[in-house]
């Protein structure tokens, strides 16, 4: 294919198809349609979060109240006229397709702020919840799911279908990134070249936005 570059050169490219499975708690399920059996690697954390009103509250700033009796603590987020609260991590084993939020994981969530707060909240002041899932590595049985390794993991099946799980939102960078190598790497091998974006700190003078933050890497595969 041809490709226009940004001082209006046109460069051909060399193009190669592949499947990189990234679909997070269903990345089992896509597996299994690949790989004929179900792996079983993932083990699902679910998170919920609480919306109350922000008057009850009155944070002007996002905050981390630690929750009083555990090792973790949650975010506390002024939005409008709301604030945020949240996360909780808990083992998960229902349908992945539509999480619930219980009145334990609220009562989690309210035990933390009212340690952090002169009024107390209760059940009658949660606006709204939500609740998602975090596809975390399956490690060794038994634990709690908080004290998990959020290390992600790349690999790839014998038809080339790369699957990266794992992970949290903050290393999503460096997840893309491993997940590209690993297929230039184990899978679209030969006289390839690849660009790998690797973050670094950012540079306002560094040109257009999109491009502030990574370092250009061209590796000869």
């Amino acid at each position: 294919m041809h490709a226009t570059r940004a001082d209006g050169s046109i460069e051909t490219i060399e193009v190669h198809t592949a499947v990189v499975n990234a679909a997070g708690v269903w990345a089992d399920e896509v597996r299994t349609l690949d790989e004929g059996t179900n792996p079983d690697s993932i083990r699902p954390a679910k998170g919920i979060h609480i919306t109350v009103p922000w008057d009850k509250v009155r944070n002007d700033i996002a905050a981390v109240v630690p929750v009083p009796g555990d090792k973790r603590s949650v975010f506390v987020v002024p939005w409008g006229r709301f604030t945020f609260i949240g996360t909780t991590d808990t083992d998960y084993d229902g349908p992945v397709d539509d999480p619930q939020c219980t009145a334990e994981d609220v009562d989690y969530l309210l035990a933390a702020i009212n340690g952090a707060v002169v009024e107390p909240l209760d059940h009658n002041d949660v606006l709204g919840t939500w609740a998602g899932l975090r596809p975390l590595v399956k490690a060794a049985p038994g634990g709690r799911t908080a004290d998990l390794s959020r290390r992600h993991s790349v690999v790839h099946s014998t038809s080339g279908v790369v699957t990266v799980t794992g992970g949290k939102l903050t290393t999503y960078r460096e997840m893309a990134a491993d997940a590209i190598d690993h297929l230039m790497a184990e899978v679209l091998t030969g006289e390839a070249v690849r660009l790998t974006y690797r973050p670094t700190q950012p540079d306002p003078q560094a040109g257009p936005a999109w491009r502030r933050g990574v370092r250009p890497c061209a590796v000869a595969g």
